[in-house]
This record gives structure tokens, C-alpha cells and sequence, in this order.
């Protein structure tokens, strides 16, 4: 199921922004829907933890 949300504040956006990026990693998603799921995180929370377990999913992945 796909929703949609709409979010005004920084803080509100990268909650949604961490979900869309959980969801990215844990269901059969295509690449381009993982890689812009975590350049969203990376913009709005630099330092997010999540980022590297992203990172580190592309690359084990990807051989």
C-alpha cells in the first residue's frame, strides 16, 4: 500500500524520509527507488545512521 504525505516541517520531513528509505530496503524495490530514497535522507539529515546501512545494502547487492 502506497500513501502519499505531504510535510512542512524539517523535522516531520525526515521522519517521512526515513520511513520511505526502510520501506526502500525491505521490500522489492528498484535501484533508482533505493538510491533516491537515501539522497533524499542524505539531504535533509547528513549524519543519519540509516544512510550507512543503505550504503552498505547497494553494495552487497550489487555483487
Amino acid at each position: 500500500m502506497t500513501q502519499t504525505v505531504t510535510a512542512h516541517s524539517h523535522e516531520l520531513q525526515s521522519h517521512v524520509a526515513e520511513v520511505a528509505l526502510l520501506e526502500a530496503l525491505t521490500s522489492d524495490t528498484e535501484e533508482n527507488t533505493r538510491i533516491a530514497a537515501t539522497e533524499r535522507l542524505r539531504v535533509l539529515v547528513p549524519s543519519h545512521p540509516l544512510l550507512n546501512i543503505a550504503t552498505a545494502h547497494s553494495l552487497y547487492f550489487k555483487n
